[in-house]
């Protein structure tokens, strides 16, 4: 596309984008150059097809029906999902018990079953 090193440099940091860039990106992608500058109007140019796909947010079950699909396919994949899951819901529950201890009114409330491998570690 034609970005220069510093260019990028200068956004991470907090700078504006150069006219070109911002016409550059508007071409690119069919993104409305007024919209990139204020974040006013409409994101993408009515009536043009954009390069950026949005995908629309899975459901629930579509998130369960794909985790299961790697789960049981006995590959490396499916052996990282499963580490990350049990990682995940450890921290979770983990971060709901400082929730609870953290209330308020200095009550304990249950919040739900305990996992016995907190313990563990």
């Amino acid at each position: 596309m034609g970005i220069k090193p510093g260019q990028i440099t200068n956004l991470l940091k907090g700078g504006n984008p150069s006219e070109t860039l911002l016409m550059l990106l508007a071409m690119k992608y069919s993104v409305n150059e007024e919209w990139l500058r204020t974040g006013i109007g409409e994101q993408f140019v009515p009536g043009k097809i954009s390069l950026i796909r949005i995908e629309p947010q899975p459901s629930l079950g579509e998130l369960i029906r794909a985790a299961e699909e790697i789960l049981i396919s006995d590959t490396d994949y499916g052996k990282a999902l499963a580490q990350n899951i049990r990682t995940f819901h450890r921290g979770y529950l983990l971060e709901k018990r400082e929730f609870r201890l953290a209330d308020k009114d200095g009550e304990d409330h249950d919040v739900g079953p305990q996992d016995e491998s907190l313990s563990r570690q």
